[in-house]
């Protein structure tokens, strides 16, 4: 990462930090692609959804290393803060859950006969974008109490 830091925080928080916009940026797109029109063009739709969807789920794996590895920020807030290790337990379960939530999206999208299944396709990639931002939320909230910074400010 860049030598200039913000004050006070790790180069696991500063890679934190690009993983997290690497999931939002593909979040973003995945949105996009969902919320675009299928009728009469469902396979189509759904091609672009795999395409979102396996797009998410490169930047949610290395959202996980980024977080879990040995040199990651989860391990260095529970150094730094041991009373908040039930919380990483909980936010490294989740990786788990999303990761599967995510995979079973993929599998559906390359379903037959999208056609069939547009309403559930989407309220299943509508069921991940929920589990990610409520993910999102939680580490957030979990960065703050540990060090009192906000990990979306990109000062």
């Amino acid at each position: 990462m860049t030598e200039e830091r913000a004050e006070g925080t790790s180069r696991a928080f500063e890679t934190a930090r690009a993983r997290r916009l690497g999931v939002r940026a593909a979040l973003e797109e995945l949105e996009s692609a969902v919320a675009a029109p299928a009728a009469s063009r469902s396979a189509e739709w759904a091609q672009v959804l795999g395409t979102r969807l396996a797009k998410l789920q490169e930047a949610f794996d290395h959202h996980v290393v980024a977080a879990e590895g040995e040199d990651g920020l989860l391990p260095e807030i529970r150094d730094h803060a041991p009373r908040l290790s039930h919380r990483i337990d909980e936010l490294c379960a989740d990786h788990g859950r999303i990761r599967a939530a995510i995979a079973a999206a993929i599998e559906a999208v390359r379903g037959p006969d999208p056609d069939q299944h547009v309403a559930a396709l989407r309220d299943s990639v509508v069921d991940v974008m929920r589990r990610i931002t409520h993910h999102r939320h939680l580490g957030a909230d979990l960065v703050y109490e540990a060090f009192n910074v906000d990990i979306e400010a990109a000062d």
